[in-house]
């Protein structure tokens, strides 16, 4: 892999001086000033399909535009001016134009006003059966005809569901799956005469004139402007057009495009007039058939371009566009067909065979070999993707594209600085190029910087106005900086491009009403609703917005949404719990602060701090919570900003009931909120939940702020089966003067209970179908802390519920919540066996597949749903190489036991969370995951990628662990400390007499201390520069001669020798030189014992040794003058050694020893462990002095 890298990074690029698209361009334009000449409508139109595609490649977007435009205008081939037109929409609403785009969308005849029925669920041969202004029945309910606009009428941007031809049907019918809608119009003729009608759609259409059948076909193919032209005589009059769209339980695509024009190709004016008698006469002459320019194609070629331009996936008369092409493609090999073939198929092998095919009658395409490329960098084959994009810029060095190709490979191998920083020099060679300008941005966006982020995404945005990744970042990084105007601009924008789109619609209202502008969010949506009043999503999104606002009437709209989509249960129990007012679940639970003292002086006191939790029989709950703060002295004014707590939104509704700041007599709302995502991404850690944050104003003494929110669960199932737990903890940094905690559990339920650090029973009574726990505590004192203290948790009055009847009870459930994700494929097995190899032996086994795991699946955690306790399918993780704590650990368990080495999962809470009683059984303790071997009593960290099998982290070591086998067992146990934690450092000191020192020296790093070396000494070209970076504390202005390193890989404790010089090893002291002991180690008594007493224990690491043993020689014109006195002691926790030997004149040797034994020291012994921290404090003011022959000191 490393010398994939350096070939990658060592290629030279080949720069030319034009763009090979521009090249392109121009010769299109000329083909365009000859088509202008001599109309050929079927090349023209195929010329300005060529510009279209340019368009990404290339700057010249107006040119292109412009050239486009031309044909059309000096088209007079109907066919041809809608395809054309259709390039036109794309490209003036990629550029922002939307004027323009009005004019021509309606001077090609899309019909404008439409009335609608459905959705029904049975087609009516017979007009006369619907045509009535009467409600009927529809499918699931009653229906009626109603009006239904393309656009807006003085405003086309204004209001409707077809601003670009396309009618969104969708939006407004619902359900629109397995079901069928009518859509009718009428129009008046002045004269008799000849009518075209073009339609695009998918599925199955039917077509009336009146009261006559005149299409009936089905076709799969993606809809697309006249994939069918009828062409029929009408008489002077009025007409009715109606047609019929049905869809599949696959295909739920109603909408359709629809125009209708004269012969001439003038647009036709329709109207949602009101259905009087269903009109008689019956068109004559009709014919439906294909566009005439596919009976203009001359070949193969031809026929298959336009196929796909037509979206055809499968044409009855035609056959399907692949077959046609590679038929052409026989007849007269080009690359635009492999490029139209190339794009038929995603199967990677087929696609190599394609490109190989190609490059043989082709050997000097650059495109060719970019697609090779692209297809092995597809497949994590980085070299090969290097070399064919290599050959692709050898063949034409202005083919940009490859070194997207090399680009994108060196971000694939996580060398994005690499990658932009060669982006942005193709950015500046070729400036304003769609394409490239998206892929700098999306290197930009990778690497956090937002500045040039944004300055891209507003150049990106003015050429392809409305893009959704792009638009989508923008409002990101707006929402970020709380650019208010700023969304507001964006949003409004995004609703004229797209004002048919109800997510825009429903993002926008969400937006306004996160920042109570709830006027504003009811009239977008409300607007909206009138032309689509049957949208369920719409309806409950309006129900909701009202419903924060305060409008009584808001439960009706949700009622509705529920009545028209009935599946959906996160609604249904909304609806339940607003009609019986489910405030009352908790209302006789509300506390008033007691008249109590606050016994501990702080600047901020909670006076109330109340929990109500309501448990559904399958588990999931509602929660209630109530908060009073007051402001008692000056400091608790800044103290105080907010107030935040967490919901997921996906699974959970949440709703802030009141937040009031209370000021003598006066009543304030608090109104300033917001939300943001709880995410780490600089630690690779993404969760599914989002904060909501309650800004305070600013305080003064005596202002009290009371709180009030629920969250309740809406999932349709528990995700934790029928599981409830929790874990409470009633101690905050303020004293409390009360703190009540209430579970309602069905009576039918049983919970188990515990409580630690508090002397409270629960109040256990009844409420209806419920059975009550009520705790209560007054004059809580704020929790305590110090340095090096345990947990925090282990000492503050806690509340642990869970409806699990023991550990085994637990272990069970989640032997069978995991034991799916733990089958392996047959790929996943196949890497087992390469591993494996022929060993038998178990634990080189053990040794591979655990360096496999934890080298070949770097940490990102997905924490989204149960996947917080639940592993994502091993087969997953291996083949996207990350994964979270519990997935590198299945994934390691899993292959262990494909390879014949039993292994388990290990729930574990690590050590520095703390202590907590391990009654009752709860999920709510855990939160790390890791393996287990019994043969060998082997816990392995998956997320420990510089450790190996004896170097467990040391918030592993001492952790409490639930280790579960495959048969649900589960064993609680406590993770045992490595006794193999040691450092070493042997060195040899040549003095001279100036005071400069050879110095030789061995280090090694045994255990947990080795992990956090192995990883600074990772990077091996800057190891001499690391060791002496190591060694900077011990030997002063090291320069580093020599490094030789003895360890190989992860399993191999770290061995380094390594041979220097330093001439600030020793200080100048009157004529001679001193070595001041503390270089041996730092204080010890300031970073453990600082203070006198003690009220916590003392948290030492883990139990580790370190040993110096250093070696001075001196010429003999350098004279000991004094050795500092041995210091030796030793107790339960601690043993230090420092003693001091002469075996000549010339050498002294310091031995150098502090082990320690213990991992905790309790405060009955901190006195004595801060009076040997003293003595080696003091020991290491010492100096081994020298003088100079001949001298004084």
């Amino acid at each position: 892999m490393l010398r994939v890298l350096c070939l990658i990074l060592a290629t030279s690029l080949i720069f030319a001086d034009s763009n090979f698209a521009d090249a392109h361009v121009d010769t299109l334009a000329q083909r365009v000033s000859e088509l202008t000449e001599h109309e050929d409508p079927l090349a023209a139109m195929l010329v300005a399909e060529e510009l279209y595609y340019l368009s990404h490649e290339s700057s010249r977007q107006s040119e292109i535009l412009n050239l486009i435009q031309h044909l059309f205008d000096h088209s007079k081939h109907q066919d041809a001016r809608v395809e054309m037109a259709f390039f036109l929409t794309q490209l003036y609403r990629q550029l922002g134009q939307l004027d323009t785009l009005q004019q021509l969308i309606t001077g090609l005849g899309y019909v404008e006003e439409w009335q609608i029925l459905g959705p029904v669920s049975e087609y009516q041969s017979d007009l006369r059966e619907i045509w009535t202004d009467q409600a009927q029945q529809g499918a699931h309910r009653q229906i009626q005809w109603r009006n239904l606009r393309a656009w807006g009428q003085e405003d086309h941007f204004s209001t409707g569901l077809g601003h670009y031809g396309f009618l969104h049907a969708n939006t407004a019918i619902f359900p629109n799956q397995s079901s069928g809608a009518y859509f009718t119009t009428s129009f008046e003729l002045d004269q008799a005469q000849v009518v075209r009608l073009g339609l695009g759609f998918t599925d199955r259409i039917r077509v009336w004139i009146n009261r006559t059948l005149i299409v009936d076909t089905q076709e799969d193919q993606t809809p697309h402007p006249d994939q069918l032209v009828v062409r029929t005589r009408l008489k002077k009059g009025k007409h009715q057009l109606t047609i019929y769209r049905e869809t599949t339980q696959s295909d739920s695509n109603l909408g359709f495009f629809a125009r209708l024009t004269n012969a001439k190709g003038e647009a036709i004016q329709c109207a949602a007039a009101t259905r009087n008698k269903l009109g008689r006469s019956k068109p004559s002459q009709v014919t439906a058939g294909l566009s005439e320019l596919l009976q203009l194609a001359s070949n193969k070629a031809e026929l298959g371009s336009l196929m796909l331009i037509k979206e055809f996936s499968q044409h009855s008369e035609l056959g399907n566009p692949r077959d046609v092409l590679l038929a052409a493609y026989e007849q007269a090999p080009s690359q635009k067909l492999a490029e139209q073939i190339y794009s038929l198929t995603y199967e990677p092998n087929e696609r190599v065979a394609l490109i190989n095919r190609f490059l043989r009658q082709f050997p000097d395409s650059a495109w060719g070999y970019t697609q090779l490329g692209q297809v092995a960098l597809g497949q994590d084959r980085y070299w090969e993707a290097r070399d064919y994009a290599q050959k692709a810029k050898l063949a034409d060095p202005s083919y940009w594209p490859a070194d997207i190709l090399l680009n994108n490979t060196l971000a694939s191998l996580r060398l994005t600085g690499e990658a932009l920083r060669r982006t942005e020099q193709l950015s500046k060679r070729y400036p304003g190029v769609p394409w490239i300008m998206m892929d700098l941005c999306d290197l930009y966006w990778a690497m956090e910087f937002d500045r040039e982020s944004e300055r891209l995404l507003d150049d990106i945005l003015a050429i392809r106005e409305g893009q959704a990744k792009y638009t989508e970042r923008k409002i990101d990084l707006l929402k970020r900086r709380g650019d208010i105007e700023g969304l507001d601009r964006t949003y409004r924008q995004l609703m004229r491009d797209a004002p048919y789109s109800l997510n825009i619609a429903q993002e926008y209202a969400e937006y306004l009403s996160v920042n109570r502008r709830f006027d504003e969010a009811v009239d977008l949506l409300t607007a909206f609703a009138q032309q689509t009043p049957e949208n369920p999503s719409l309806l409950q999104t309006l129900g909701e917005i009202r419903l924060r606002r305060g409008d009584q009437d808001a439960l009706a709209l949700l009622k509705k949404s529920l009545a028209l989509r009935p599946q959906n249960p996160a609604l249904e129990r909304m609806v339940v719990a607003l009609e019986q007012d489910q405030a009352d679940f908790f209302a006789a639970y509300r506390i008033e602060s007691p008249d109590v003292p606050v016994l501990h002086k702080s600047g901020v006191v909670i006076n109330v701090n109340n929990t109500v939790v309501k448990v559904a029989p399958d588990g999931q709950s509602s929660l209630y919570h109530q908060l009073e703060y007051e402001i008692t002295d000056p400091s608790g004014i800044t103290d105080l900003p907010g107030y935040s707590f967490s919901y997921a939104p996906l699974r959970q509704s949440t709703k802030l009931i009141s937040a009031v700041l209370l000021r003598g007599n006066e009543r304030m709302l608090i109104t300033q909120t917001g939300r943001a995502r709880i995410s780490d991404p600089e630690y690779r850690m993404y969760y599914d939940l989002l904060a909501y944050q309650i800004a305070f104003p600013p305080l003064k003494i005596g202002d009290r702020i009371q709180l009030e929110y629920r969250i309740d669960d809406h999932d349709t199932a528990n995700m934790f089966g029928d599981y409830f737990g929790d874990l409470t903890y009633l101690a905050s940094r303020y004293p409390t003067r009360a703190a009540q905690y209430t579970v309602l559990v069905p009576k039918e339920r049983k919970i188990v209970y515990r409580t630690t650090n508090m002397d409270a029973e629960p109040d256990i009574t009844e409420d209806g179908e419920y059975k009550v726990y009520q705790w209560r505590m007054d004059q809580i004192p704020p929790y305590e802390t110090e340095s090096r203290m345990p947990g925090l948790s282990g000492y503050m009055p806690t509340i642990s519920v869970s409806t699990f009847s023991d550990w085994q009870d637990m272990s069970q459930w989640y032997a069978q919540l995991i034991k799916p994700q733990l089958q392996l494929d047959l790929e996943t097995k196949a890497i087992v066996n390469s591993l494996v190899g022929d060993t038998k032996d178990h634990l080189e086994i053990l040794k591979r597949i655990h360096e496999y795991v934890v080298t070949h699946t770097r940490y990102v955690a997905l924490e989204f749903g149960i996947h917080g306790f639940k592993p994502y399918p091993v087969n997953q993780v291996c083949n996207r190489q990350f994964g979270d704590c519990k997935d590198k650990a299945s994934l390691m368990v899993a292959m262990l036991r494909e390879a014949g080495v039993d292994a388990n999962i290990a729930i574990v809470r690590t050590y520095d969370k703390g202590k907590i009683d391990t009654f009752p059984a709860s999920l709510s303790y855990f939160n790390h995951a890791i393996a287990y071997v019994p043969e060998f009593n082997l816990f392995l960290d998956g997320t420990a990628e510089f450790s190996g099998l004896y170097e467990l982290p040391e918030m592993d070591q001492g952790a409490l662990a639930l280790v579960v086998d495959q048969n649900g067992k589960g064993t609680l146990t406590q993770i045992p400390f490595n006794q193999n934690n040691k450092r070493a450092y042997l060195l040899d000191v040549d003095l001279n007499a100036d005071g400069r020192a050879a110095i030789k020296g061995e280090l090694s790093y045994a255990g947990s201390q080795g992990p956090p070396v192995r990883q600074y000494l990772s990077i091996e070209s800057k190891l001499d520069q690391n060791v002496r970076n190591l060694m900077t504390s011990l030997l002063p202005g090291l320069e580093v001669d020599s490094v030789e390193r003895h360890d190989h890989g992860l399993q191999e404790p770290i061995q380094l020798a390594f041979r220097g010089q330093s001439d600030k090893l020793l200080q100048k002291d009157g004529n001679g030189y001193r070595l001041p002991l503390r270089l041996l180690n730092d204080p010890l008594t300031q970073f453990y014992t600082p203070n006198s007493r003690r009220i916590f224990p003392v948290e030492m690491g883990t139990p580790r040794e370190q040993v110096i043993r250093m070696d001075i020689a001196t010429p003999d014109d350098l004279v000991v003058q004094s050795l500092p006195d041995s210091i030796e002691l030793e107790d339960s926790h601690v043993r230090l050694h420092i003693t001091f030997d002469r075996p000549s004149n010339q050498k002294i040797r310091v031995n150098y020893s502090l082990r320690f034994k213990s991992n905790r020291v309790e405060p009955s012994d901190y006195q004595a462990l801060r009076d040997l921290f003293l003595a080696h404090d003091q020991a290491l003011n010492q100096s081994i002095r020298w003088s100079q022959s001949g001298g004084t000191l």
